[in-house]
């Protein structure tokens, strides 16, 4: 807000839209700063106005700001394969499910014994990601039986269910774990 302020040069309640909209329009920005600055710009003028200190909202008049849409960076099938000859078994089945089920890393940390499910088609996972938004994910007999043996090599007597990924102490993996581990591996 102060390069704002000094461009502007002024007492802010004196801003106009058309002043706003000319600074903006000066500045040689990507989308994202682009954006931030809009924002922090609309938060001023609005508080200026909701406390009283001003009775126009010169904000109002600036477009909004669209972000492009990220390009996908998928894995190269070459790297993935050469990744899968070399990975351990949890590794293995790690890259697996991103892969080939497009699960998240912070998916593949929370994968749960009871989120395996057999259906009509064939044997799925319940996944539940960002928003709390659950999906279901087929899964191919291969991803399905190593899950299953990998729990099983592993399993406790005091418990039926349990999450696949564990770290040195027994714990859920997390996200940045998970991340680690298949970036070592690719």
């Amino acid at each position: 807000m102060s390069a704002l302020s000094r461009a502007l040069e002024g007492d802010p309640r004196d801003v106009e839209g058309d002043d706003l909209l000319a600074h903006f329009a000066a500045k040689d920005w990507k989308p994202e700063t682009r954006k931030g600055a809009k924002n922090a710009c609309v938060s001023y003028f609005r508080w200026l106005k909701a406390s009283g200190r001003s009775e126009a909202d010169p904000s109002e008049f600036l477009p909004t700001v669209k972000r492009p849409e990220p390009h996908p960076r998928p894995c190269p099938d070459v790297v993935i394969l050469a990744a899968l000859r070399k990975a351990t078994d949890s590794e293995r089945l790690m890259l697996r499910l991103g892969a080939e089920c497009g699960l998240r890393r912070f998916e593949i940390a929370k994968v749960h014994s009871r989120d395996v499910m057999r259906d009509l088609v064939g044997w799925s996972l319940v996944v539940v990601g960002k928003g709390d938004k659950q999906r279901l994910v087929p899964i191919s007999t291969v991803a399905r039986d190593k899950i299953q043996r990998y729990l099983e090599e592993r399993r406790s007597a005091r418990s039926g269910e349990e999450v696949v990924f564990l770290n040195n102490r027994g714990g859920q993996l997390t996200r940045v774990m998970v991340f680690t581990i298949l970036r070592e591996a690719v």
